[in-house]
C-alpha cells in the first residue's frame, strides 16, 4: 500500500534481541509489502508519549513498539483513542501481552502480522497518573520481584531472572493491610498480592479464560492472595490448578468498571506492566476501548 508510514518505537535495550537486527527486518518487510518506514531508538530519557505523537503528526497510519511489555504499553499509552493501531514486536524478557493476545514471539512472524492480519483488538486500558496501562497494576509479591529484578539478569538469564528472584521473595512473603475502593465500594483486607488485572497476570494465554479476564470487555478483574506463607501460596496454586480457586478463602477476586482506589497503612511500591511506577496510595481509571491493538486472525 505505497504512500503508507509503518513508525517503529525500538528498544535497544529490551530483552536479549539485536536492535540492528531488529531495525533491518522491519524495514526489509514493511518496504517489501510497499509501505514507507521510520525508526525511532529509545535512549531512556525521552517521553514516548511524545514520540508517538512525533509519529502521528508525520503521518504514521501504523506505529510499531518493538521491547518488552513497559515499552510495548508506553507506546499504547501514546496512541490511546488516536484509532492509530499499535503493532507488538515482542523483543523483551517474558511478553507477557503477546503471550496473552497470540502474538508471534519470532521477529518474521511479528512483523508479518503487520502487513497481513485485519483483525484488531480494541483494548481497555488502566490508566494512572495521565499514562494507559495495558496489563496489570499491582503490589505485593509483583512488585517485589520486579524492583528486585536487575536488567542485566534479565539480558544475561532472560526469563528465568524472574523465576529465581520470585523463589527469593517468596521467602519473605507477608501480609500487607489494604484499603480498597471499587466502583466506590469499601473493602479492607490482608493480602501478600493485589493485582489489578485487564489482560494478563503472568502472561500465561490459558490464565484469562480461567479467571474471566479480558481485555476488550469494559471491565477489569481485582485479585487478592491472602498467603502469609510459601506454603499456603503453594495451596492457593493447587487449588487454581485443579478449579477450585474460587472456593479458596485465601483466594479473592473482584471487579470494577470506573475506578479503583488502593491505601495502604505502610506505602507499598507499585508496578505496573512490569515497571515500578512509584508507592502507595494509588488511583486507577478503567478506560474501555482505549487502544487499537493487530492481532492474529
Amino acid at each position: 500500500m505505497p504512500g503508507k508510514l509503518a513508525y517503529l518505537i525500538l528498544n535497544p535495550v529490551s530483552g536479549v534481541s539485536q536492535p540492528e537486527n531488529v531495525r533491518e527486518r522491519f524495514e526489509s518487510v514493511l518496504h517489501a509489502a510497499g509501505w514507507d518506514t521510520q525508526v525511532y531508538q529509545t535512549t531512556g530519557d525521552e517521553s514516548l508519549a511524545e514520540v508517538v505523537c512525533q509519529a502521528v503528526a508525520a503521518g504514521a497510519t501504523l506505529v510499531a513498539a518493538a521491547g518488552g511489555d513497559g515499552t510495548i504499553s508506553e507506546v499504547g499509552s501514546g496512541l490511546a483513542y488516536t484509532g492509530i493501531p499499535l503493532g507488538v514486536i515482542p523483543t523483551g524478557t517474558w511478553n507477557a501481552l503477546s503471550h496473552n493476545l497470540g502474538i508471534p514471539l519470532v521477529l518474521d512472524d511479528a512483523l508479518q502480522l503487520l502487513i497481513t492480519s485485519q483483525r484488531r483488538i480494541r483494548m481497555d486500558t488502566l490508566e494512572v497518573r495521565g499514562r494507559h496501562f495495558l496489563l496489570n497494576v499491582g503490589i505485593g509479591l509483583s512488585a517485589s520481584v520486579i524492583q528486585n529484578t536487575a536488567r542485566e539478569q534479565k539480558r544475561r538469564f532472560g526469563f528465568l531472572a524472574y523465576v529465581w528472584n520470585t523463589l527469593v521473595q517468596l521467602t519473605g512473603l507477608q501480609l500487607r493491610q489494604v484499603r480498597l475502593s471499587l466502583d466506590g465500594h469499601e473493602f479492607r483486607l490482608a493480602t501478600a498480592e493485589l493485582m489489578v488485572v485487564n489482560s494478563s497476570i503472568i502472561g500465561l494465554g490459558e490464565l484469562p479464560t480461567a479467571l474471566d479476564i479480558h481485555p476488550d470487555d469494559g471491565k477489569v478483574e481485582i485479585i487478592a492472595l491472602r498467603a502469609p506463607s510459601i506454603w499456603s501460596l503453594a495451596g492457593i496454586a493447587i487449588n487454581f490448578m485443579i478449579g477450585r480457586h474460587k472456593h479458596d478463602p485465601g483466594f479473592l477476586s473482584f471487579s470494577a468498571t470506573r475506578s479503583i482506589s488502593i491505601r495502604t497503612r505502610r506505602k507499598a511500591v507499585v508496578q505496573a506492566d512490569g515497571e515500578i511506577i512509584g508507592e502507595t496510595p494509588i488511583e486507577i481509571n478503567v478506560r474501555p476501548a482505549a487502544v487499537d491493538v493487530i492481532i492474529p486472525e
